[in-house]
């Protein structure tokens, strides 16, 4: 029978070829074998290691064809370290390894993939490795029952550069975070370089349309287009946005986004902008510079940068209720005291009391209006990161907006008509009593008198910026080109201004000017009035031509009359353009002349000094060690801790130490929940300077954001952790001027105020308050433990974006006993040194290698647990040196768990959440 074939299939499981006989039994074998001529295929593993025995005894074992291996045990050869899914049957692993089988053993999963993958391009599992190849990759959704193979797919790529991306077990949320839409978002090999796949259009659209939104357009302003993935889609979102929002148009971000729009998409756009109401007489000089600078700038800047070739008849009839408006309360308001004026001459007041505690650099832009200070501002925080102290504050340059009245002023906190006017600003300035000021021609000086610390003020007065509008004869080249570029050449002038300064931190730089220019070209006035001697958009004189305005000189403060033009016209100028008409004017009642701001920038904001003493002892040349508990115990004690007491058991001394995390992570907001007496108060008062802390009552706007009145930057702007004890007693006059504002800081990480440009901050918020327990002391609404808490925490945009609710019920009511007598750090060196683990990306990266989570984890959900176990792992770990059961023991729970406090209550609180379930899951990976 030698040949004769015998098939052994051990498993039962393979089906039987036709022309075969089928052997189960001895007795069929005694039967069949030796007396059939057909092949046998013996099934069973008793009956098979039976054959084989029996083949050995008669030394016929070379009789047998093959012995059919389980298809676990193949397909366990073939995915190598990647584990077979348990709940895969025998016989869906036979049908699977059949199928592999039948295709090219060189490479039979890349075969299965392109052959099963539907609506997806089968070379793409025969590609190298590549950045665009892990892009395509990335996009094609694999249904669940393949993502095995995918996963042994992957392998492939291990040896390569990019395999650490390649073995990514969450395909989507790697690519969302590739694409922006997903924090933290990932760029470490560059741009996405295909577009947005089908699969994420929705999400990447909607996410974006929030973001212009959520920023008031503010986001195109940082965009690069030739670098930023999806632009198409991106410029489709804005002109969705803008479209309802015109104000928020302006030239950069239109310019940013047309290439990408239809030619109808773009007319669209330009006609969208909307006119606002005009400024009502009866305003507030508050009101009024609210009005010029929210909504008559940004549609002057539109209606007469954008639509230039129309004549900008809306906003003249606009500017005309603003003239109007000048006319009846300027006279009032410069009868008010220069410090508290909103005159401009109230600059040189600020200028004098900033000087009391510091050096002041002061810059005096001439010419430059509210929206080239704006443009300045941007430079100088951008590209030199400067520090806004006092955000920008808008001012009414004194009439008439022409320099050798609004300069004089300025610098001598006197109006016009004073006795000792002269159209010399050099000797206006004198009167300031202190320092020097330094033209454009004595910068050299100015260099050499900052290097030798001569004095408390200098003021560098430059007409860099006026001059371009004496010598251009293009406007439209003068505002694209010229003035971006003047204003740059200031910004990096003021920069190294302070690199002569020998110590540039603790000089203050403030930003102002006497008057800002016209936009766009201006008609020129036929037949002027021989009465009158004319000087741009005024003259000296007093006329009855009702093209004109007079301000009388005792009413307006002025050494005489002076008449000015009502409209936008203009008697002469520095500069024409080529069809004659009129650039370089002012003097005039327009707002974009009237207003102008003035902001104080640091090279840093000041904190109090930290004053660091060492003392210890030790073996030279030797390293000590810490036990990890050693470790823990030394950070208990440096918070002010004993460790040794019995009440400290390793559940409290977790949760004590989580009030670290909003010192070692920016931006981290949390609650602590807790009975009276627990120790919240004491570890934050006494942690270092740049921790504060406010006890309960009324907490303003002000106090958190802006200052509306003194432009001081508030404490969420001024600290890196802020403190809201008694929050259970807190309130806001006015909760949405608070909440609104507090949410887009949690989410973004800066603030705005109206009327004031955005502001950023690393700065964390931890709200104290107080919880009722039960007889167990556990809270006695455990689901929704914001309960007591005023009503404004229950709205769920505003919980979702905190990182946790720390369990304070947990930590034992604080005893004398309970306070560390043992070593431990000096508290201003421990604050300093927590404080500046924030900057260290390596802890992130170490959480984000080493979690899994589960699908039913939202975004916000995630970073919160990212974020909380990348702080514990600072704290706990800072030399990286852990196992994975540490990590997960020591990080990851209890960072879990302080986000499933905030989970439990937006599911009690909120349907929309129940979506997702009540419980995260998380693991290590």
């Amino acid at each position: 029978m030698s040949d004769k074939q015998i098939i052994l299939d051990p498993t039962g499981l393979y089906d039987i070829p036709s022309g075969y006989i089928r052997i189960t039994t001895e007795v069929e074998w005694i039967q069949f074998f030796g007396v059939s001529a057909e092949p046998c295929w013996v099934r069973g593993e008793r009956l098979c290691k039976w054959a084989e025995t029996w083949l050995r005894s008669w030394n016929r074992t070379e009789e047998i064809t093959e012995i059919k291996q389980h298809p676990r045990y193949i397909l366990g050869q073939l995915f190598a370290n990647v584990p077979l899914p348990h709940d895969w049957t025998d016989e869906q692993l036979l049908i699977l390894a059949t199928k592999l089988d039948s295709y090219p053993q060189d490479n039979p999963i890349a075969h299965f993939l392109a052959d099963n993958i539907t609506n997806s391009n089968e070379q793409i599992w025969f590609a190298q490795a590549s950045i665009s190849h892990l892009a395509a990759w990335l996009s094609i959704p694999v249904p669940e029952e393949y993502k095995p193979l995918e996963r042994v797919w992957q392998q492939r790529f291990k040896e390569h550069e990019l395999a650490n991306y390649y073995q990514t077990e969450d395909k989507l949320l790697f690519l969302r975070r590739w694409l922006g839409i997903a924090e933290p978002v990932f760029n470490d090999i560059g741009k996405y370089p295909l577009p947005v796949p089908d699969l994420l259009r929705q999400e990447f659209d909607s996410y974006w349309e929030q973001l212009i939104s959520r920023t008031e357009g503010k986001v195109l302003d940082t965009l690069m287009p030739t670098n930023q993935v999806g632009m198409e889609r991106i410029a489709n979102c804005a002109y969705k946005v803008l479209g309802n929002r015109p104000n928020w148009i302006n030239q950069a971000r239109e310019a940013k986004v047309t290439p990408y729009l239809s030619y109808q998409q773009k007319q669209e756009l330009n006609l969208n902008q909307h006119p606002p109401e005009p400024l009502a007489l009866n305003a507030t000089p508050g009101q009024a510079l609210a009005w010029a600078t929210k909504d008559y700038l940004p549609f002057r800047h539109w209606e007469v940068i954008k639509q230039s070739a129309v004549a900008p008849k809306i906003s003249d009839s606009l500017a005309d209720s603003f003239v109007k408006w000048m006319l009846q309360h300027y006279p009032q308001m410069k009868v008010d005291s220069v410090e508290n004026s909103y005159l401009n001459y109230s600059v040189a007041s600020t200028v004098q009391n900033l000087c009391q505690d510091s050096p002041v650099f002061w810059v005096v832009v001439d010419g430059l209006g509210w929206l080239d200070h704006l443009k300045l501002l941007s430079l100088l925080t951008n590209n030199y990161k400067l520090a806004v102290e006092t955000a920008i504050e808008p001012r009414f340059s004194i009439l008439p907006t022409k320099t050798e009245y609004a300069k004089w002023s300025l610098y001598a906190q006197l109006l016009p008509n004073d006795s000792a006017w002269v159209a010399d600003a050099g000797k206006a300035f004198v009167k300031m009593g202190m320092g020097k000021r330094y033209t454009d021609r004595q910068v050299d000086k100015l260099y050499s008198a900052l290097r030798k610390k001569t004095s408390k003020l200098y003021c560098w007065d430059t007409d860099i910026f006026d001059s371009l509008y004496h010598s251009q004869k293009d406007w439209q080249s003068l505002y694209e080109l010229d003035r971006p570029h003047a204003l740059e050449g200031i910004a990096k002038r003021i920069d190294y201004c302070l690199q002569q300064y020998p110590d540039p931190d603790a000089l203050r730089i403030v930003i102002a000017s006497d008057h800002g220019q016209m936009m766009g070209t201006s008609e020129k006035i036929t037949h002027c009035p021989p009465e009158l001697e004319p000087k741009g958009r005024m003259a000296i004189g007093k006329t009855d031509d009702t093209r004109f305005v007079v301000l009388e000189g005792d009413r307006y403060g002025l050494p005489h009359d002076i008449s000015i033009v009502k409209g936008s016209a203009s008697l002469g100028s520095f500069s024409y353009t080529s069809n004659k008409k009129i650039i370089g004017s002012h003097g005039g009642l327009f707002p974009e002349e009237v207003v102008v701001g003035v902001s104080v920038l640091r090279k840093s904001i000041q904190r109090l000094p930290v004053l660091v003493f060492c003392f210890g002892e030790g073996k030279p040349k030797q390293t000590g060690e810490l036990e990890t508990q050693q470790w823990r115990d030394l950070i208990f004690c440096s918070m002010g801790f004993n460790p040794q007491y019995p009440s400290y058991q390793p559940e409290a001394k977790t949760w004590i130490l989580a009030r670290l995390l909003p010192l070692v992570e920016a931006n981290y907001h949390v609650i602590e929940l807790a009975p009276k007496g627990t120790g919240k108060s004491f570890f934050f008062e006494n942690i270092s300077s740049k921790v504060t802390l406010i006890s309960g009552g009324k907490v303003t706007p002000a106090q958190l954001f802006i200052n509306g009145r003194t432009k001081e930057v508030g404490l969420l702007g001024r600290h890196e952790v802020l403190v809201l004890d008694e929050v259970q007693s807190l309130t806001f006059d006015n909760p949405e001027e608070v909440i609104g504002p507090l949410k887009n800081y949690f989410a973004s990480g800066r603030y705005n105020r109206s009327g004031f440009a955005d502001i950023s901050s690393d700065c964390g918020l931890v709200m104290l308050a107080n919880i009722e327990l039960d007889d167990q002391l556990e809270p006695r609404n455990e689901e929704n433990l914001i309960a007591n808490l005023p009503k404004f925490f229950a709205e769920t945009a505003l919980l979702d974006r905190l990182c946790g609710i720390l369990p304070g019920w947990k930590i034992p009511k604080f005893q004398r006993e309970m306070i560390a007598s043992q070593v431990g750090l000096k508290m201003d060196f421990f604050g300093e040194v927590l404080l500046s683990l924030r900057q260290d990306n390596r802890f992130m990266f170490y959480v984000e290698q080493h979690t899994k989570f589960a699908k039913n984890v939202t975004i916000r959900d995630q970073n919160s647990i990212l974020k909380s176990a990348s702080g514990f792992l600072k704290i706990l770990y800072p030399h990286l040196e852990l196992t994975l059961m540490d990590y997960e023991r020591d990080c990851l729970e209890p960072a879990c768990k302080l986000r499933q406090a905030i989970r439990n209550s937006l599911y009690y609180l909120d349907d929309e959440f129940r979506q997702f379930g009540r419980e995260i899951y998380v693991e290590t990976k």
